[in-house]
Formats: C-alpha cells, structure tokens, sequence
C-alpha cells in the first residue's frame, strides 16, 4: 500500500534539494531543446534511489537521460518528473512542480504533486479522494462555458492551435502540466489543453483525475492510454483535459488541422 505520507515526505525532501539551486540554476538544452538542470538531475536521482528502497519490486519510468526499470514482476510502474516546469524553474518562477505517478497495467492509480515554492501537495492514492493540502476536492461543475470559464494551457499552443475568437473565458498558462491537471482534478479549473507531452507530465494528473470523474481525450476524439505512452515517446495528438461535457463544449472553440483520429 502506497502511504500518502511517506510519498509527501519524500517530495518535501525533493522539493528542498531543487530549491537549493533555485535562482542559481544554469540550463542545459537537450535534443528536443528543453531545459534541462542540475536542480532536475539531482531530483531524479534522489527520487529513484528513494522508491528504489521503498518498492524495491515496482518499475521506473524516468524523464531525464531516459531513465527506465522494469518491475520485477507484475506491471506497476512510477512515473518521475523531477521538476515539471523546468523553464519557470529557471526564469525564478513559482509554477513548477514535483510530479510521481504509479501505474498498474496501464493505469494510473496513484498521482503525486508537490510545488515547493507554494508547499502544496496534490495526491490521490490507491484508494479514497482527491486531495489538495489534504482537503478533499471535486472539480469544477459548471457545464457552459462563459466568462468565467478557465482553459489552462501549455506554452508553446500557438504553434500548433488556435482558440476561436469566440471563446469567451480565460487562459492560463503556468509552464506544469502536473501541476495544471492537479489544479483542474481539484476544482481551481474547468479544463486543460495540453501538448504532445510525455507519460511523466501526465500520469499523476491524470489520476486525480480520473478518481473525481474526469477524463483526457486527444483532440478530435479517442481516450488517453497511458499504457500506449510507457514507451516514453510524446504524446501523438494534443489532448484536452477535465470532465466529458466540458470537454465536449471546449474542443468546439479549439482549431487544430490534424485529421480526426479513429475512435
């Protein structure tokens, strides 16, 4: 069993160890020509040592320098993302985060997510709710979309989408896909439009929200199966993320020319 208290702890101590380089921190790029820090090396390391040690048996799935292990039995994997926003990181902004996901089978069951600037925890462990700062939460209700109605995204979306001029909410971008799709599973958001992003951004949003009855869909229909991403490969679709009838409403509003994929 998965103890929402020992994963925190094992975040905060994460959390810590990034911020002892925060406003010191000198990117790298990498291939695809993200950033890449000391401060997200160091997390890695510290957090797969750590679940090493505490589940000894379970999978590893990585994101820097294309960290995998295999479970020694079975088909539970953690997803880590040591930090999630490393551009945010760098520029000395708060909205990175900290993000493991667990995985059984393909599905997420557990998600994690830890913003150390803020000192807050999101998490939805194996069994129970959602919880932000250990305060059950439920998403957002309201079907219509207005001015009220707010669409976080990912940062580079207008290379690829367009929002019709119509839409008539609000848009966020705060550079954390974990830390957006935590935000969207407890309610501070209606919806999240995200990239073609890896299974590491996604699996412990994606847990919260789904257990608060959400979903993520690729953009033109067909739901997101983590199973499809354990290869480590991005996401072949840009994806909307929040509740069925939201979502619905939302993708009406969002111009993107890649044909429909097959249902």
């Amino acid at each position: 069993m998965v103890e929402a208290g020992r994963i925190y702890e094992l975040l905060e101590s994460a959390g810590k160890l990034a911020l002892s380089h925060f406003l010191d921190a000198t990117p790298q790029r990498k291939r695809d020509l993200t950033y890449v820090t000391e401060a997200d090396l160091e997390v890695q390391d510290f957090l797969v040592s750590a679940l090493g040690r505490l589940f000894p048996g379970d999978g590893v799935i990585a994101e820097e320098n294309s960290v995998r292990k295999d479970p020694a039995s079975g088909e539970r994997y953690w997803t880590i993302d040591p930090i999630d926003g490393t551009a945010p990181f760098v520029a000395g902004l708060s909205t990175w985060s900290i993000g493991l996901g667990l995985l059984e089978s393909g599905s997420p069951v557990c998600g994690f997510v830890y913003a150390p600037m803020t000192r807050e925890f999101f998490h939805v462990a194996e069994e129970g709710g959602v919880f932000r700062n250990g305060r059950p939460c439920r998403m957002r209700t309201e079907d219509a979309i207005g001015r009220d109605t707010v669409l976080f995204a990912h940062s580079r979306v207008h290379q690829v989408l367009r929002l019709r001029p119509g839409y008539p909410g609000k848009v966020f971008v705060l550079g954390s896909a974990c830390l957006q799709m935590s935000l969207v599973a407890t309610g501070a958001a209606d919806a999240l439009l995200v990239g073609h992003d890896k299974i590491w951004d996604l699996a412990p949003g994606l847990a919260m929200l789904r257990r608060n009855g959400g979903t993520l869909r690729y953009l033109g229909g067909g739901e997101v199966c983590m199973g499809d991403l354990l290869s480590a490969d991005p996401a072949p679709f840009p994806m909307l993320a929040g509740r069925a009838s939201i979502i619905e409403r939302m993708e009406s509003f969002v111009e993107y020319g890649t044909p429909r994929i097959a249902v």
